[in-house]
């Protein structure tokens, strides 16, 4: 539900966009400022990924990782009503580094340069829905990928199982950057390694560029919406392992503080 004053997003049932008028099948799109919108998100990602054997079951029933807890990361969540019923994070580099840097070290250190900032694509997941999951990832990718701009981000990276690389190359825009490789993050299954290039939009757009990027998202739905010291420290507690922890404790708390 998109809270008193905030503006959002709206996508009817098939992909067509309008300004604020309520439609049938309504879901509402932005950037999660609520900790209880953070809150579902890391549920639902939970039980997606213990769901696809991503994950063992944890006892907080959240998937919560270090770098949430940095305000370099924005959450976007998809709202049917009061229900978070998909999202997606960009995590911004930073003090932590990126998630996929644990199975593509070198290929993330060919892309950092002075004054580049790369921002991956971490945690998505999506509720059986009347809206079909491709339109739910299209209209938070549409958010995040101008949300990204706005904020200075020049490579969007993400790691994702192969059988779906192709929709993100196909569909999204993304090109390979990392061959096939186990990914510690999601229980050592296999992924593929891809990036899409913000900052050379103009001079070589994608086939998605006019669905991303042909109706501008106004400046007031693309605002950082960092999570609070409270809320950090209430998250902490439900990182997915101890190593997380130490992590957590020892880098993201210092980073926020």
């Amino acid at each position: 539900m998109a809270t008193s004053g905030t503006r959002a997003l709206r996508l009817a049932s098939q992909p067509a966009w309008s300004g604020d008028a309520p439609l049938e099948n309504e879901v509402a799109y932005k950037v999660a400022d609520q900790a209880w919108e953070r809150a579902e998100a890391f549920r639902l990602v939970y039980r997606a990924y213990v769901e696809a054997g991503l994950m063992r079951p944890h006892p907080a029933e959240m998937r919560v990782m270090p770098h949430h807890l940095l305000p370099t990361t924005a959450t976007f969540v998809a709202l049917r009503g009061s229900r978070v019923v998909a999202t997606v994070s960009m995590v911004g580099d930073g003090r932590l580094g990126l998630p996929l840097e644990c199975a593509y070290p070198q290929e993330v250190e060919l892309l950092r340069g002075p004054g580049t900032w790369l921002g991956e694509v971490s945690a998505l997941a999506s509720a059986a829905e009347p809206v079909s999951s491709i339109d739910l990832v299209i209209g938070l990718m549409r958010l995040m990928a101008q949300f990204s701009r706005r904020h200075g981000v020049d490579h969007l990276l993400v790691a994702v199982h192969p059988r779906h690389g192709r929709f993100y190359r196909r569909c999204l825009g993304f090109k390979a950057l990392g061959g096939e490789r186990a990914y510690p993050a999601v229980d050592n299954r296999p992924a593929v390694a891809l990036h899409l290039d913000l900052s050379r939009l103009e001079e070589d757009p994608p086939a998605s560029y006019g669905l991303f990027f042909g109706k501008a998202i106004d400046d007031e739905q693309l605002r950082y919406c960092p999570i609070s010291a409270a809320e950090r420290r209430q998250l902490v507690q439900f990182l997915v392992s101890e190593t997380d922890t130490a992590t957590a404790e020892s880098g993201a708390m210092l980073a926020c503080a």
